[in-house]
């Protein structure tokens, strides 16, 4: 929740807490709810491992067996023409110093 309210601060966003976003929650539940998203909406979602590297590996691999392996407060950032398993592309990826 704080870093996920410092973020909404300096880019202006607004925060929306999600129950499915817990580190023990299945990374599908993650991509079910962004492929609601609007088409043109970027997303940042702030959580914790296991999570956040199975969702990475979700989106970019197509399955949970690549869990990327965050460094603390990485950030990593995926585009998708179509979301979906697989259809992601790492495109980026900040770690803070």
């Amino acid at each position: 929740k704080e870093t996920a309210s410092i973020y909404a601060r300096q880019l202006n966003l607004d925060v929306e807490e999600k129950k499915f976003l817990t580190p023990e929650d299945e990374p599908g539940a993650v991509l079910q709810y962004l492929q609601q998203v609007n088409d043109d909406s970027t997303v940042l979602i702030v959580s914790h491992q296991p999570l956040v590297g199975e969702l990475v590996s979700l989106l970019c691999e197509g399955n949970l067996y690549c869990s990327h392996p965050y460094m603390t407060s990485e950030i990593v950032v995926i585009e998708c023409e179509v979301i979906g398993q697989g259809m992601g592309t790492k495109v980026a990826n900040f770690i803070p110093c």
